[in-house]
């Protein structure tokens, strides 16, 4: 990404320029939320799917069985707790960001009119426009 921004400024106001620029852009805009997403809830998924498993081996004495071989299963909930977290976190930043880096969304840019300012001049009316 940071190669990807030299080489945007180094092409500089140039229409490849800004075409890259966009890209890096989209792609900052796009990968490191969903991508961080993505990681949380792996990594939650595989905690889960490693308690269930022990639960299923174990049965009753399997807290101990899993705390002897894992860790502190109050460390692990936490843990994911932490991920989910950062999920809901990173999922609510990464919306922030995209209707920053996209005005058109918030009803302002390029996309929408400006508002129309009102003109001073007397309206005319129709006797007056035939004299």
């Amino acid at each position: 990404m940071i190669l990807g921004h030299l080489i945007g400024h180094a092409l500089g106001r140039t229409q490849g320029g800004q075409f890259f620029n966009m890209v890096m852009m989209l792609l900052f805009a796009a990968a490191l939320p969903v991508g961080s997403v993505a990681g949380f809830s792996a990594f939650a998924w595989n905690e889960f799917t490693k308690e269930s498993a022990y639960q299923r081996r174990f049965g009753a004495n399997w807290k101990a069985q899993f705390e002897a071989e894992q860790g502190s299963l109050t460390t692990a909930r936490v843990k994911v707790g932490a991920a989910m977290f950062g999920a809901v976190v990173n999922s609510f930043l990464g919306f922030l960001l995209y209707r920053h880096l996209f005005p058109a969304l918030r009803g302002v840019g390029y996309a929408t009119r400006p508002p129309r300012a009102r003109s001073r001049r007397r309206i005319r009316t129709h006797r007056q426009s035939k004299s």
